[in-house]
């Protein structure tokens, strides 16, 4: 387990450091796309996801929705934009669950000449706020 640890220290802020350049490397035709999974479990329960994402700009949108077997449904809408300027990807999320209740999460990762600095800022249903600060230095060597 330690060394699944490292590995993850270790090449995540690398994945986020190389995010915004396959951000800007989708083609730009690809302005919108819908998929509907629906998955039937060995007792015979359905769940259906709808997923749809539209791109507009330099901004990303992805809105899917969960239907369960008892026809409860979950949501969750994501905004996803990059800024080549100051080298910001910034990722703006709400998920709502069945019971109607919200969880809110803006992340702001910026890539620095020392590397990565990252802030994630949740929001729960109660209103209560919980703020994630790293920084990662990537060695040049």
């Amino acid at each position: 387990m330690n060394l699944l640890n490292r590995t993850l220290r270790t090449m995540l802020p690398v994945a986020v450091a190389m995010l915004p350049m396959v951000l800007t490397t989708v083609s730009a035709n690809a302005e919108a796309r819908e998929r509907t999974v629906n998955r039937t479990g060995p007792n015979g329960l359905s769940t259906q996801r709808v997923t749809a994402r539209v791109r507009s700009g330099d901004t990303v949108t992805t809105h899917s929705t969960v239907t369960g077997p008892k026809g409860k449904t979950a949501a969750r809408t994501s905004d996803v934009s990059y800024d080549p300027a100051t080298k910001t990807l910034t990722r703006d999320t709400v998920a709502t669950g069945p019971n109607g209740k919200t969880l809110t999460t803006d992340a702001t990762t910026v890539r620095t000449d020392a590397g990565v600095q990252r802030e994630v800022v949740k929001t729960g249903p109660d209103g209560k706020t919980v703020t994630h600060r790293t920084e990662t230095t990537v060695s040049k060597e």
